[in-house]
């Protein structure tokens, strides 16, 4: 195999592996320069501890000095399009209302009855004001008391001692995020100016969730992010994917506490390189990704890899345009075609680009360390001046349902991926717990978007 014969140090060398830039300079159109930028840097190879993963003393200092402090996703805007439409947000014990207060007003609630610690909203719903179901109080939609039944009964109390508490709530490119610390920085500080330039490429606003499923997943929820911020494990956990990826030819940045991969597609692993013709990546692709009734005469033939990643893009030009009506004919191929994933900190990973808009949320799953909430959601775009539906739902996978075996046409063709991605988080969880094993030991360039979020959360829980 090629990966053999070279050194680690020489992995990004145009000598060793083709690297995305390379790709990047060969597209049909225009690239966002961004995508062409490098922030990285060497940050060693020391074996990382494992307390993180099995420890509840580290969970709990991740809930005082995390959780409770960084700005997370709580939803997106179209989640609650109308006003008085909510949505709670649940993490490590705590819940929060989002609620839709005026047309372009959004605000988030300590999800909790201020007269004996109700819960006030279990699932989405729409309501002209927020009422207990213990014992009917109420209040408007802005958190102010509006009804107190007896309210003679409480004469300690003033109507300012009975409002709703707020919690901080910011929204950016059509997400809705909330800050459990009042003194947070402003959300667009946190994400830093690198992130908010390079978005400018990929508005989300007029984009709907088109799917949203979620499963409990028993690993830490650190292990599942990770598994979705590198690609060096396609080699072992999807390898029907060598043929079309170029695994670990893959580019990594780091951002502040945020990091970036960028993952080039319609060209094969290095890996099988050597073997791999370009109609051979093009026809893997199609076979993995297109129902065969799509193409009755057979696949189009290629003979390069950016004739392969120029007819991809535009196959995925023609689909998108006929499913949304949308005319991607200025982007790129890249954007089109290439896994470009961002880890907005501590949580989600969003893909850029507009063929594959999705979003990965990871949450503990209550405060059990050994178990997560791993959600995957998809995003499609809509014309301007398109009225869009509601975003999708979430629909909870059962604890041993597979992806694969649902009726969603959406996970026709990634069940299976999901599916290895499951199997393996629960693996590491068991394997991480024996006393024969000391802690993780990551590669120095695949891997170094793990080992910066790992700096990140132990400076937090550090420092806290």
């Amino acid at each position: 195999m090629i990966a053999d014969k070279i050194d680690p140090a020489d992995m990004r060398k145009p000598a060793s592996f083709t690297s995305p830039e390379t790709y990047l300079k060969t597209d049909t159109r225009p690239v966002p320069q961004h995508m062409f930028e490098e922030s990285t840097w060497d940050l060693g190879n020391e074996v990382m501890p494992k307390e993180g993963y099995i420890s509840g003393e580290y969970h709990q200092l991740e809930v005082k000095h995390l959780w409770k402090k960084v700005w997370q996703v709580a939803c997106r805007e179209n989640d609650i399009p109308e006003v008085g439409d909510r949505i709670a947000y649940d993490v490590v014990g705590q819940s929060v209302m989002v609620i839709r207060t005026a047309p372009d007003t959004v605000r988030a609630f300590h999800n909790t009855c201020q007269h004996r610690g109700t819960r006030l909203l279990e699932k989405c719903d729409n309501v002209k004001h927020i009422s207990c179901p213990f014992h009917n109080w109420s209040w408007n939609l802005d958190g102010s008391v509006h009804n107190i039944p007896a309210r003679w009964d409480f004469p300690g109390a003033s109507d300012a001692d009975l409002a709703l508490r707020e919690v901080r709530c910011e929204r950016w490119n059509a997400f809705v995020f909330i800050n459990f610390d009042k003194d947070a920085q402003p959300l667009e500080n946190y994400l830093g100016p690198d992130i908010l330039r390079h978005w400018r490429s990929w508005p989300r606003a007029h984009s709907r969730k088109t799917y949203h499923f979620g499963m409990i997943v028993p690993c830490n929820w650190k292990l599942a992010l990770h598994g979705f911020n590198e690609i060096y494990h396609t080699v072992g956990v999807h390898p029907q994917g060598l043929p079309f990826t170029a695994d670990c030819s893959a580019k990594y940045d780091f951002y502040g506490l945020h990091t970036r991969f960028i993952l080039s597609l319609g060209v094969p692993s290095p890996f099988i390189g050597e073997t791999t013709e370009p109609q051979d990546s093009l026809d893997a692709f199609l076979s993995q990704y297109s129902p065969p009734e799509a193409f009755p005469n057979g696949f189009p033939q290629v003979s390069t890899f950016p004739q392969a990643r120029a007819v991809l893009a535009d196959l995925l030009r023609g689909s998108l345009r006929q499913m949304t009506g949308v005319d991607l004919t200025q982007k790129s191929d890249a954007e089109m075609l290439d896994a470009i994933g961002y880890m907005f900190f501590p949580n989600v990973i969003h893909w850029g680009g507009y063929a594959l808009p999705v979003i990965h949320r990871f949450r503990p799953n209550g405060n059990d360390h050994r178990s997560c909430l791993w959600e995957i959601m998809a995003l499609a775009p809509y014309p301007e001046g398109a009225k869009m539906e509601r975003d999708a739902p979430l629909v909870m996978l059962e604890a041993n349902e597979r992806f694969a075996s649902r009726p969603e046409p959406e996970l026709r063709f990634i069940g299976e991926v999901l599916d290895q991605d499951v199997h393996a988080l629960r693996l590491i969880q068991q394997g991480l717990e024996s006393d024969g094993f000391s802690g993780p030991r990551l590669g120095n360039y695949q891997e170094r978007n793990v080992r910066h979020f790992e700096r990140q959360v132990a400076k937090l829980v550090g420092e806290g």
